[in-house]
């Protein structure tokens, strides 16, 4: 019971950072959806305008436990005209090799860095899910607090939730389309 409230307080927290995150007042956001895939995790919803509904996937690492609680948030989002990895982390992280590392080789996918949150433009996030198609495995190294620290990613969860992502997507834009094609 426990777990399932944390979920649910989590699932909460998440919509209300994506609120926050595009301007909106997160206590307006409504949860659509809200699917785990092991530790990535599916948030739907919209600001009372249910066409206009947004979906991340979405993995939080602790970086250190408490006293000294820290942690990073890792992003999926699709838009239209492509994909966005948004990697919110601790001002006192440093990325090694470009951060994200797939089959042993650093990738540099980070086109801005800035208060420890970095955003890989739509290109390089493109080019980054289509070597994750072919992927044996990939990590995120950072350094934090000067200690060098790496953390594996699951890749049969994070491509079960990239794929629900995109069904997400791709169901949005059928719905637009039929409804564009009634008038």
């Amino acid at each position: 019971m426990r777990v399932a409230i944390g979920f649910l307080l989590l699932a909460l927290l998440g919509t209300a950072a994506t609120g926050q995150e595009r301007g909106k007042d997160p206590d307006k956001f409504e949860l659509t959806d809200f699917v785990a895939f092991g530790e990535w995790e599916l948030f739907c919803g919209h600001f009372g305008n249910p066409e206009a509904e947004l979906c991340d996937l979405r993995r939080t690492d602790i970086i250190s436990p408490r006293p000294n609680f820290r942690a990073m948030v890792i992003s999926w989002t699709l838009w239209p005209n492509g994909p966005r990895l948004d990697v919110g982390a601790e001002l006192t992280t440093t990325w090694l090799g470009g951060g994200i590392k797939i089959d042993g080789e650093r990738v540099v996918a980070f086109d801005r860095c800035a208060l420890g949150r970095c955003i890989a433009d739509r290109r390089e996030s493109k080019d980054l899910l289509g070597r994750l198609a072919r992927a044996k495995g990939i990590s995120l190294a950072f350094n934090d607090l000067g200690a060098a620290k790496e953390f594996d990613w699951e890749l049969k969860d994070m491509r079960a939730g990239l794929a629900a992502l995109d069904a997400k997507l791709r169901a949005r834009f059928d719905a637009v389309r039929r409804k564009g094609e009634a008038r």
